[in-house]
């Protein structure tokens, strides 16, 4: 078995995430940010706390 880089693993994951994304999926992207993560979107009237127990996120 191949020992993988820290970096292509990273890659790897983004990678997937964002095929994902691409298909209109983005629950493997926010998956990868840390559990106290919060996005501000200009589009939405309130921001989204990933720790507000959000079933999408």
């Amino acid at each position: 078995m191949e020992k993988r880089t820290i970096s292509e693993t990273i890659i790897d994951l983004e990678r997937a995430a964002l095929e994902a994304w691409h298909d209109g999926n983005p629950s493997p992207y926010l998956e990868l940010y840390s559990k106290d993560f919060t996005y501000f979107d200009p589009a939405h009237e309130k921001r989204i706390d990933r720790n507000d127990g959000c079933p999408d996120l």
